[in-house]
């Protein structure tokens, strides 16, 4: 069966465990607590080991019209509400590829900078469907490894799913299978290309290779 839902994920984790589906992201687990607030911090952790190519999204921010940036600068522009951490680069409308290096970010998740159309390359929350298979066995693992006390009360369990998904402590949580998903998704991603203009060493040099002066 494909896995496409939240709770797709959830219930690969369950089987994992030998226990039986749940029937919501909502259900309460032994100890009070639903389902969600377990499975999704696990899950933005993960998103959040790499830039993947899966989730990466471009989109324009919304300006915020009337508000006075408090840090000097000429606008305020809101993060959107589905990304995981902060993006990964601020590009301004018309510039492709270059990064804006003048911003400030405040606690209301909002960007102040000088650019009035301002762009942001950021890992979204994307749909399960939408993953890397290696990822989503790793996620299914790392659930898995979070939900064992509360549904098993068996903690070598847990300890040994989480070994699985993320291998030892000394490899920050990118070995084991989610090693295994960040290979396949740098073999599926493309590499990006320098844009013009944002190597130093590739701009002190003409076309016809020698060197301005």
């Amino acid at each position: 069966m494909p896995i496409t839902s939240d709770l797709d994920i959830v219930n690969a984790a369950c089987a994992l465990l030998s226990v039986d589906p749940l029937q919501s992201m909502d259900e309460d687990m032994p100890g009070g607590q639903a389902a969600q607030a377990l499975y999704r911090p696990i899950v933005d952790m993960c998103l959040g080991l790499s830039p993947w190519g899966f989730a990466r999204r471009r989109r324009q921010l919304a300006r915020l019209a009337g508000v006075t940036s408090p840090l000097g600068f000429t606008h305020v522009h809101q993060l959107p509400p589905d990304r995981v951490g902060l993006p990964e680069r601020l590009l301004e409308a018309g510039v492709p590829g270059r990064s804006i290096q003048a911003f400030d970010y405040d606690e209301e998740a909002r960007v102040h900078s000088d650019v009035e159309d301002l762009w942001a390359e950021f890992t979204c929350r994307v749909v399960p469907g939408m993953w890397n298979p290696m990822f989503s066995t790793a996620v299914i693992h790392a659930v898995a490894a979070v939900f064992a006390e509360p549904l098993t009360g068996n903690s070598s369990m847990a300890a040994e799913l989480h070994a699985r998904a993320f291998g030892t402590p000394s490899e920050g949580f990118r070995g084991g299978l989610m090693r295994a998903a960040l290979s396949a998704d740098a073999r599926a991603t493309p590499a990006r290309m320098l844009p013009a203009g944002s190597n130093p060493l590739l701009v002190a040099w003409n076309s016809d290779g020698t060197r301005w002066r």
